[in-house]
């Protein structure tokens, strides 16, 4: 109950004492040659009036003692309200954790031919690569992921599979590049690949090949690639 329900509660109440009081302090002592069965116009007073007034105060009372229930709940409820929310943002804090890992970068896809690719052989002399990879330095990032930078040098789309090797495997991965477009093709490393960069932080023997779906295509073999381990 609020501080200000209460107060006026308290201030009804000694409005009606003192009322009463008054009423009574005024009174007289009947008469004792009077009917004593016979009711005064102030017994009748004291008797019928002063309840009245107090049974007409009484809705006050329960309006006001009401209103003060309504509005303490109000504030429980609006105290409550930042407990429920705190609990949700740590609800959401402990959901975050995942969504930290899922939103990692998805692992290059390898597809049956990608798998099935052997990739090695050199193009005939007289026949230009489909596929040009420039002597380039390549970072592997945190997640063991590296980008290798090639060109599609066909009239249409060049789609395959690149195979990074050097001292080990460096892994594999599906290549589709737009007809006469450089893209970054990813690539992940697996297991050995990392166990080598670990001890050893790089590969200057890197090199990448490219055999396309295309029966007429060639295999691209790239420069050397140096290989560094994540920093």
């Amino acid at each position: 109950m609020g501080s200000g329900s209460a107060c006026t509660i308290v201030t009804l109440l000694l409005v009606v004492r003192s009322d009463h009081a008054r009423r009574s302090h005024g009174r007289q002592k009947p008469c004792p040659c009077r009917d004593p069965h016979r009711m005064t116009s102030q017994s009748y007073h004291r008797t019928m009036v002063a309840p009245r007034s107090v049974r007409l105060l009484l809705p006050l009372l329960g309006i006001a003692a009401l209103s003060a229930g309504v509005a303490g709940s109000a504030r429980a409820g609006g105290d409550s309200e930042p407990r429920t929310t705190a609990a949700d943002h740590r609800a959401q804090g402990g959901a975050a954790q995942p969504q930290t890992t899922d939103s990692r970068r998805r692992r290059p896809g390898c597809g049956r031919f990608c798998r099935q690719a052997g990739g090695f052989g050199a193009p005939p002399e007289d026949q230009p690569q489909p596929v040009r990879i420039p002597r380039q330095r390549v970072r592997v990032a945190d997640d063991w992921i590296f980008a290798v930078r090639a060109t599609c040098r066909l009239t249409k789309t060049c789609i395959g599979a690149i195979i990074v090797a050097g001292r080990v495997s460096y892994g594999r991965a599906d290549l589709r590049i737009p007809a006469g477009a450089t893209r970054r093709v990813l690539v992940g490393v697996p297991a050995r690949g990392r166990r080598y960069l670990r001890r050893h932080g790089r590969d200057r023997k890197g090199f990448a090949t490219v055999p396309l779906t295309y029966d007429d295509a060639p295999v691209s073999i790239s420069s050397t690639l140096t290989i560094l381990a994540p920093r």
